[in-house]
């Protein structure tokens, strides 16, 4: 099972909520009943982003009488029912608008379905965009991948990251004859690859040798090749 991402990863989405389970979960593991500083900060972050500010000063006031949190704990306190200062923050506002605006069960295989929704919400939220894409890589989910790559453009990037141009060319190949009317701007040098790579496949009686001696790090051979997963 394709993991969900870190809490921090997940805060940086925009995955408000989740985030701050990771954290408080975190905090709860540690041994003897112990607070971690680093977890009540993210807590703090996390409960003035969702406008929960009796909870995010209680937190506030425990960091407050610790010795490396003092002063951030202080300065945040400011923002305690401003909604101003937090949407004019350069991390927190940003968040705010990147955050789900509805609440729902999921679970850690639908992921996907997550940061899509993420991206609809906000087209600004880049990074939820990108971790969908590299998800469905991931998951070797070929169609989830072309239902959420736009068609017509090269979705910002100049050039497309290889493992994307290698996902693209695979794809175009098993529905086409040959790459001449391929719609993105691919490396002629990844098309050439590719077609390597499936001659090897499909015709040498030692291609997998072969093909992991010179194309162990492409997506290809991650798609075709999978390890058997761990017992």
């Amino acid at each position: 099972v394709t993991p969900l991402p870190t809490g921090e990863v997940l805060y940086h989405l925009g995955m408000i909520n989740d985030a701050q389970r990771f954290a408080f979960e975190a905090m709860e593991a540690i041994p003897n009943f112990r607070k971690s500083g680093r977890c009540l900060k993210r807590l703090v972050e996390t409960n003035l982003i969702n406008g929960q500010y009796e909870v995010a000063a209680k937190y506030l006031r425990i960091l407050s009488k610790t010795l490396f949190y003092k002063s951030w704990a202080e300065n945040t306190m400011t923002y305690l029912y401003n909604e101003e200062k937090i949407e004019a923050h350069p991390e927190w506002g940003r968040l705010r608008q990147m955050r789900y605006t509805e609440n729902f069960l999921s679970g850690s295989h639908e992921t996907d379905i997550l940061l899509a929704r993420l991206y609809e919400q906000n087209r600004q939220n880049r990074t939820a965009f990108e971790y969908l894409l590299a998800y469905t890589l991931q998951k070797r989910d070929l169609k989830g991948f072309m239902n959420h790559y736009p068609s017509d453009a090269n979705i910002g990037h100049e050039p497309i990251p290889r493992s994307y141009q290698e996902a693209l060319v695979y794809i175009w190949g098993q529905t086409h004859k040959d790459f001449r009317d391929i719609p993105w701007k691919l490396s002629p040098q990844v098309i050439q690859d590719c077609k390597e790579f499936m001659r090897i496949y499909t015709s040498q009686p030692n291609g997998r040798q072969m093909l992991q001696a010179r194309y162990t790090g492409t997506f290809w051979h991650y798609l075709l090749f999978p390890k058997k997963d761990k017992e």
